[in-house]
């Protein structure tokens, strides 16, 4: 998390941009389903169809690795 703070925090002092980076404890956290590859009830709230695959762009994967 702490990393992820840390490029976050460096893009946004090269931008314009301000990001907020906040933990969700896993019962009120919408995304802890589809974290543990069970997306059915986040499907059912959101009220979606179906999932496409997240393209990872190159640089962000460079960054985590």
């Amino acid at each position: 998390m702490r990393f992820l703070v840390r490029e976050f925090y460096a893009l946004d002092s090269e931008s314009p941009t301000y990001s907020w980076i906040e933990r969700v404890p896993s019962s009120s956290n919408l995304s802890d389903g589809p974290s543990r590859h069970d997306c059915s009830e986040a499907l059912q709230i959101l009220d979606v169809a179906h999932v496409t695959p997240f393209e990872h762009p190159e640089e962000l994967i460079g960054k985590l690795l």
